[in-house]
């Protein structure tokens, strides 16, 4: 007989988080299980190990995939915030009289004018 384990609920609603919708087309693009197993793990019954060591292993491809993204979007960010400070301390040596923080614009722009005449 196969050996057989369960999942505390706590497990299964982090297994749960990724599923896009829980139906049958989900279930078995994602963890490539039926509603059946997963009805088993939903109600704390015990499933086969193989099964669940399957599962466990594409939920953690699927963290490991979303962390590469998320390193990509943060170092992609990094990089823009970058080249935007870059830009700006050029600007600032060109044209230091006029150009001024986007992030801190001042409430007079006149007054900033007049800063650069004197």
């Amino acid at each position: 007989m196969a050996e057989v384990v369960s999942i505390t609920p706590a497990d299964f609603e982090l297994l749960k988080r990724e599923l896009p919708a829980i139906t049958r087309e989900q279930l078995f693009k994602v963890y490539a299980i039926s509603e059946t197993t997963w009805r088993k793990l939903r109600e704390g019954r015990p499933v086969k190990r193989s099964t669940l060591e399957r599962m466990l292993s594409r939920y953690r491809r699927l963290l490991e995939q979303r962390a590469a993204q998320d390193s990509d979007l943060g170092q992609a960010f990094r990089s823009a915030h970058d080249q935007h400070h870059a830009l700006d301390h050029r600007l600032r040596d060109v044209f230091p009289a006029f150009v001024f923080d986007l992030h801190n614009p001042p409430d007079d722009l006149q007054h900033q004018a007049a800063v650069a005449r004197a």
